[in-house]
């Protein structure tokens, strides 16, 4: 079974009509095929392909096997839905003609390769490797099943485990060693208590995993990984946006973390502020802001930041999911509160650069915006027809740019999204139900179009904060080699002054790639 006949064909019926082609049994006279290439048949078995739920009626099936690589190239929703249809409708029929005393006796698989698993194929990894006893995951590395093709000799590779990522052992990088030193243990010693997350390629391939090392473990180590998919590839990058030492703005209890602002709720926008911790940590700085708008299904999400320009890292006066009271009659989000929300930030002293919404029902917002901060402050921006929105947010999220308070509904979300390389798009899992959603995405929407508009308005490139990360890692380790001398400004010697910004802006455009989605695929993801 595949999303496309031609593809069922040439990679399952095709493919075994070759292989009995070629068994010296059948090439006997007696025993010789039919050329018929639309079913393989035998007394007792028959083999045909499908792309479809209704090629699966009428027959009792043993088992099936779903090549789901062909789901690429084809509008999201659809497909996952089609694809879950297939493989449901495989497994039941086979569970309930084969079983003998609650005993399944045929089976149902999916083959998919691990650089390109889907956000359904994540699910069914997920399952096996949680130890679900319906599932049993086999990765195969391209290696190991043609070893004739490659080099006898091998190296090894550290697969990564969501705190330290993927190495070539005998070669780790200083970030590497770094990271391993902080948990307590040296680089040999910490292989050697994790054998099994070790791989062994032939040398011969070893130049692909110095070029892309995430890339070679999915697509010649056969590793999936679960969450393959996902827009943020480690975990460990979530975990690192936020600080212990901020808190939430307001000292009012609220439901599940979450405030109210349907029309029929009390909850005021200027209680949602409080003054004195706001300008904690908030000297005036320029402020970018996003709306996420929704009405009653969604959630709205609000994301305000600034560049501290003490700490050069991105701070919230507010970042924040907004929801309603749903067991209220026709209640829904009240958009006099959030351009409330926004005026009492005003009123405080927030030193709006830029506000957006998306164009969902944003007509009322954008309108009011304009009027209290001038049209030059205001417009409407959204992440699905701009996607560099995410693309900065990664980047800033990999350089370690953001010190935010811990917000859980954050963090639910960047952990589910996944990105579409086809549709070149970031999205939520679909869910099954829309008016009970499970994923969302409101919040790092926000949070996304928050950070363009201060990558664009601070100008800060990727190449150029890239730089500065190197620069502050070489001083770190300079610091502690103990080869720094007490007083040296570090900086200073590498762009003759005193100041490492302005020898990065000092008049000379910086180099950015003209299509982010372009740069995104080389630099973030395989």
């Amino acid at each position: 079974m595949s999303l496309s006949s031609d593809k069922a064909d040439s990679t399952g019926l095709d493919r075994l009509i070759r292989m009995i082609d070629t068994t010296p049994y059948f090439q006997l006279p007696l025993f010789k095929r039919r050329r018929i290439n639309s079913e393989v048949s035998f007394p007792w078995v028959k083999v045909v392909s499908g792309s479809d739920v209704n090629h699966l009626i009428g027959d009792d099936i043993f088992g099936a096997v779903l090549d789901e690589a062909s789901l690429r190239g084809r509008t999201k929703s659809s497909a996952v839905k089609q694809i879950h249809e297939i493989f449901m409708e495989m497994r039941s029929r086979s569970e309930t003609t084969f079983s003998i005393g609650g005993k399944w006796g045929g089976f149902s698989a999916i083959a998919a390769t691990a650089g390109k698993a889907t956000s359904f194929v994540d699910m069914q990894v997920q399952r096996a490797k949680r130890g679900d006893a319906n599932f049993f995951l086999v990765e195969a590395a391209m290696y190991d099943v043609r070893p004739e093709s490659y080099s006898k000799e091998r190296f090894d590779i550290f697969v990564g485990d969501g705190n330290i990522p993927p190495f070539i052992c005998d070669s780790p990088g200083q970030d590497v060693v770094q990271a391993i030193n902080s948990i307590g243990e040296v680089v040999d010693q910490f292989l050697i208590g994790r054998p099994f997350l070790v791989v062994h390629p032939p040398v011969s391939l070893r130049h692909f995993y110095e070029e892309d090392i995430e890339y070679s473990l999915q697509n010649l180590s056969g590793i999936t990984r679960t969450g393959s998919s996902l827009f943020v590839p480690n975990a460990a990058l979530i975990n690192k946006m936020f600080s212990s030492d901020l808190r939430y703005p307001t000292d009012i209890f609220l439901s599940d973390g979450v405030p109210k602002f349907g029309i029929y709720d009390t909850l005021l926008p200027e209680e949602l502020i409080d003054e004195d911790m706001v300008n904690s940590v908030y000297a005036g700085e320029p402020v970018y802001a996003h709306f996420d708008i929704s009405r009653v299904n969604d959630a709205t999400g609000f994301a305000a930041v600034f560049l501290s320009e003490e700490h050069r890292r991105i701070l919230p006066v507010l970042v924040t999911p907004i929801y309603l009271d749903r067991s209220k009659p026709g209640n829904e989000i009240d958009q006099v509160k959030l351009v409330g929300l926004v005026t009492a930030l005003y009123r405080i002293g927030v030193n709006f650069r830029m506000v957006s919404a998306d164009g969902y029902s944003s007509e009322y917002v954008i309108s009011r915006f304009k009027l209290l901060l001038g049209n030059d402050r205001v417009c409407r921006f959204s992440l699905d027809k701009t996607p560099a929105g995410y693309v900065t947010m990664l980047n800033f999220m990999k350089l370690g740019m953001y010190r935010l308070y811990r917000i859980p509904r954050l963090e639910y979300e960047l952990e589910n999204l996944v990105y579409d390389s086809y549709l070149g798009k970031v999205d939520h899992p679909p869910n099954s139900d829309p008016a009970n959603p499970v994923y969302w995405k409101d919040v790092s929407d926000a949070l996304a179009g928050a950070s363009f508009h201060l990558s664009v308005f601070e100008d800060l490139s990727y190449e150029s904060l890239s730089v500065q990360s190197e620069v502050e890692k070489a001083r770190s380790l300079r610091s502690v080699d103990g080869d720094e001398e007490e007083g040296e400004d570090f900086y200073s010697g590498l762009d003759g002054g005193d100041d490492f910004y302005s020898g990065l802006d000092s008049g000379v455009e910086q180099p950015v790639s003209d299509d982010p989605l372009d740069r995104f695929m080389k630099s973030i993801m395989p």
